[in-house]
């Protein structure tokens, strides 16, 4: 069921980037007043391997990925600790990304 959650996760990111070629920037400082309104606070995770910084609420904290894993790709992995929610992050978005931006160029 979780892989099944994270397809339908990148599946979800693709198509907002394809689609964010007719819209305009977005930035941090959109966001961030919204999420004081609402009273959300959270932190930002960086993936050094990646080169990639992410936002995420407090209360999702890292989970340690075990062997199998990093096997299949997950970078990283937070989760609260009453497993009710998941945010991963992993290899096949990266490949999904350098992809674009091969064909980017090549157009």
């Amino acid at each position: 069921m979780k892989k099944l959650a994270c397809l339908v996760l990148a599946l979800c990111l693709i198509m907002s980037v394809s689609l964010a070629e007719e819209a305009a920037e977005l930035t941090w400082d959109m966001f961030a007043p919204i999420l004081e309104a609402g009273g959300v606070t959270g932190q930002f995770y960086a993936f050094e391997e990646v080169n990639v910084l992410i936002w995420l609420p407090d209360g999702m904290d890292p989970v340690e990925l075990t062997d199998e894993d990093k096997a299949e790709g997950y970078i990283g992995y937070f989760a609260p600790e009453d497993d009710s929610a998941a945010v991963s992050y992993d290899e096949l978005y990266r490949e999904f990304l350098a992809a674009k931006e091969a064909l980017d160029r090549a157009l």
